[in-house]
């Protein structure tokens, strides 16, 4: 990781405790060194050469940062310091800020080694060792109304015996997500039945085609959640786990890919009545940019 004047990194444990890493402060981040390993998964096909690639998987993220402390600390104030912080006992989020960018990624992470605390070359210096086992940073979660666009009529004159008709309004129940992030992310969609009962809503990719589909007949007000994700797959109807309600001969559960995706949704009757959006959190191989 690049770490320069206008970079900053923070630590936060689960119960609260915070410390800054940053230029000029009393624990000053002089090198920031991450290391995750891409594995490539393959097959052996008897009488070919090589091997056929099926798929690939990230590592965990290995984070060591060094630094520096502010002269007047003492070895041992140094030490229960980052202890107290840097405590393997709770989880932690890392977050990188870039002030001149506005623009800050988190990760979420577990103290693989204890603080150290040491003298070199008269400089007290110190060392921490992190493991992410989620090994993508995470950018600001954001959220898309899958808005419904509805054309503007479109009179067609015509004026047969039995009188005069008009075309009719179509709507396209689909917005563009674009994701910010370098790799897929999960997603959560939330239902609401606004205006009236809704008979089998979907979310689906107009891309790929792929759908998550309930097998449920929503009343006024009714709240539908999907959460679609690698490692998780979740949906409450009403705050009720609702999960048996898919259907599961036509859902697939989907990521969002990296940049433009189109997500439509549908329901078998009533889909005017249906407000849906989309909330996710880009995925970043990278804390800087």
């Amino acid at each position: 990781m690049l770490m320069t004047p206008y970079a900053t990194l923070t630590y936060k444990n689960t119960i609260g405790d915070e410390m800054v890493l940053a230029p000029f402060s009393t624990f000053w981040c002089l090198k920031c060194e991450e290391t995750v390993m891409n594995q490539i998964h393959s097959v052996k096909q008897a009488g070919t050469h090589g091997q056929y690639f099926t798929g690939m998987s990230m590592d965990e993220r290995y984070v060591v940062i060094t630094g520096e402390v502010e002269h007047g600390l003492t070895l041992e104030t140094a030490m229960r310091t980052l202890h107290n912080v840097f405590n393997p006992n709770f989880a932690g989020t890392l977050t990188y800020y870039n002030r001149r960018e506005r623009m800050n990624k988190d990760i979420a992470c577990r103290i693989e080694q204890l603080p150290q605390v040491y003298w070199s070359d008269g400089r007290m210096q110190f060392e921490l060792s992190l493991i992410c086992l989620d090994p993508f940073w995470k950018g600001q979660s954001q959220i898309e109304s899958i808005a419904e666009t509805l054309k503007k009529f479109k009179f067609i004159l015509k004026i047969p015996s039995d009188g005069m008709s008009f075309g009719t309004r179509k709507a396209t129940l689909e917005s563009k997500v674009e994701n910010p992030g370098n790799v897929e992310s999960g997603f959560s969609a939330v239902f609401r039945a606004k205006y009236g009962t809704v008979i089998n809503p979907e979310i689906h990719n107009e891309v790929t085609g792929e759908k998550i589909k309930l097998l449920y007949t929503m009343q006024k007000d009714d709240v539908i959640s999907i959460v679609s994700d690698i490692l998780e797959k979740r949906v409450v109807i009403n705050g009720m786990n609702g999960f048996k309600f898919i259907d599961a001969e036509h859902t697939t559960f989907f990521l969002l890919t990296a940049g433009t995706n189109r997500i439509g949704y549908n329901a078998d009757e009533n889909v005017s009545n249906l407000y849906v959006h989309v909330r996710y959190v880009p995925n970043f191989t990278f804390a800087e940019g």
